[in-house]
């Protein structure tokens, strides 16, 4: 059985460009997918030549984009993954906020993954330099 754990990450970004980030093809595409179609409420995600398919449970801007895989969908699993968008008092920053689920073995692994997805996210919207 799989378990939730969320990531926070402050980001120096406008809500409305980090919404474009998590949730159309072209943002999705400069951080955490190699590929990405959008259609309607499904998503196909491609990492190397490898295919994962979701589906859009919901999504309001510049909120939140949630969605399930496919695999979970069609088991009628209450498991997803919603990114977050929170707005601070500072100026200009933005708390993003992931929520996912993971087997207990994998929690570091996948937590590590989504690091590795943040870091890249911040490199495309400009706020972190190599």
């Amino acid at each position: 059985m799989k378990e939730p754990f969320e990531i926070e990450v402050l980001l120096q970004v406008s809500p409305k460009l980090l919404y474009k980030f998590i949730s159309t093809e072209e943002g999705l595409t400069k951080w955490f997918a190699d590929k990405v179609n959008i259609n309607k409420d499904k998503i196909e995600f491609f990492w190397s030549k490898t295919k994962h398919e979701a589906i859009i449970i919901s999504q309001k801007e510049p909120k939140y984009f949630k969605f399930c895989w496919i695999e979970d969908y069609n088991n009628a699993n209450n498991y997803y993954v919603e990114m977050n968008i929170l707005p601070t008092n500072q100026d200009n920053f933005t708390l993003f906020k992931i929520k996912d689920f993971s087997e207990a073995d994998e929690k570091e692994a996948n937590i590590l993954l989504w690091e590795t997805h943040i870091e890249q996210l911040k490199r495309s919207l400009g706020i972190l330099r190599n």
